[in-house]
């Protein structure tokens, strides 16, 4: 179907405006990072790199990151090995309840998020903590995202176990951390670049060659 001179200057117009409702916020972060005013006053009064120092120094970002790497280390090993059998047994087996399972394997995928969560707090706070003494910590954020891959950490993180995301809403309204948060905001988005790149490239590999 082939569009006229309106219609691709409305479909580009309307991209550029959804473009840049997401990253215009991005690159104002990006230059809160660097902003000397800590209350982020606009325009920046001046730049500064001292937030990325005292961002380099703070133990709770890197005491964050570390949690969310191991929770999220351990929920891939379990959701790989739980996820795998589970698939294995539902395309090559019939067996009876097949189709149920099916559906409550994917109906936590459609349920809002606070729903689950909620649901996982209560078994934390009525079975697993009086029953078999298990606290709200890094296991329970690991078989919240191993089962239900969503991110429920609110409701299954401990006060001692935060992920970088939890320390990142902790901290932002907080005057002397706001700006050690829009820098390690900055450095994740860094960090995210590289492997959607990796997978775009790898991805166009794959169709080139598949073109052949």
């Amino acid at each position: 179907m082939r569009l006229g001179r309106g219609s691709r200057i409305g479909f580009t117009i309307f991209a550029v405006v959804v473009l840049a409702f997401v990253y215009v916020p991005i690159g104002v972060v990006t230059l809160n990072s660097f902003n000397s005013d800590r209350t982020f006053g606009w325009p920046p009064p001046g730049l500064t790199t001292q937030w990325w120092s005292l961002a380099w120094e703070a133990q709770g970002p890197r005491d964050a990151i570390l949690t969310s790497v191991k929770a999220g280390l351990g929920a891939t090993a379990i959701a790989l090995v739980l996820g795998s059998l589970l698939s294995l047994a539902l395309t090559r087996y019939d067996f009876f309840g097949k189709y149920a399972i099916s559906i409550l394997v994917v109906l936590p995928i459609a349920l809002p998020g606070i729903v689950t969560g909620i649901a996982l707090q209560s078994v934390i706070s009525n079975i697993l903590n009086p029953v078999f003494g298990i606290n709200a910590g890094l296991f329970t954020i690991i078989v919240g995202h191993a089962t239900f891959c969503i991110v429920v950490t609110t409701f299954t993180a401990g006060p001692g176990t935060p992920t970088l995301p939890i320390w990142i809403f902790n901290n932002l309204f907080r005057p002397n951390q706001a700006p050690v948060v829009n820098v390690v905001a900055v450095v994740l988005i860094a960090v995210s670049i590289l492997p959607v790149w990796l997978a775009q490239r790898l991805g166009g590999a794959d169709a080139a060659e598949s073109r052949l």
